[in-house]
């Protein structure tokens, strides 16, 4: 019995030993680990977020790029550019418009600086042409309609702009009571 009361007392004094030296450094581990486990399931979770959104970003670029692909062919090449807007007043003709003026402009150089989408400035940059031809001619509101209406059908890019209207005397000529001035521009990017 004496024995059983020693083996006892010692599981007993074994038992305290480890409660109060030992349980608290294991605790102290168990708790680190269960934080750093914590903050991992996290760091899954901004992982597997981040995934879903490399998908849809991959596919917004996809359409991105097809979509500048598209528009890049609207640019014409610099060898189309003068016949683009010799077809502005050929068109113009074909229209039964009467031309009073035709002013070419040359090539101008342009840049545009490419903008990060926090606002910054990047290093990069878009060089490109723009070419210009002012016209005047007299026509009435639906030959105008019908001829800006034919310029937009036109499968690369032109540009209406500083489009002023005055009205005409009747009495010189009924079916051409409309003054129009305007501008038209197309831009070249790139190619020959």
């Amino acid at each position: 019995m004496r024995n059983t009361v020693i083996i006892i007392v010692l599981i007993c004094a074994i038992i305290f030993i480890d409660y109060t030296q030992y349980r608290p450094a294991r605790l102290d581990v168990i708790h680190s680990q269960i934080a750093a486990i914590a903050a991992l399931e996290n760091d899954i979770g901004i992982a597997e977020a981040a995934q879903a959104k490399i998908a849809t970003v991959k596919t917004d670029i996809e359409k991105l790029q097809i979509s500048i692909a598209q528009r890049s062919r609207r640019f014409p090449q610099k060898s189309q550019a003068g016949e683009l807007l010799d077809q502005v007043t050929t068109f113009a003709i074909n229209q039964g418009l009467k031309i009073d003026s035709y002013k070419p402009s040359g090539p101008t150089p342009k840049n545009v600086n490419i903008t990060t989408s926090d606002g910054k400035i990047g290093t990069d940059s878009v060089n490109y042409e723009e070419m210009q031809v002012s016209i005047a001619f007299n026509t009435s509101f639906k030959s105008l309609g019908e001829y800006l209406d034919g310029l937009e059908k036109i499968p690369l890019l032109i540009e209406i702009s500083g489009l002023d209207l005055k009205t005409a005397e009747a009495h010189i000529d009924p079916k051409s009571s409309l003054i129009v001035l305007m501008d038209a521009k197309t831009y070249i990017y790139g190619g020959n």
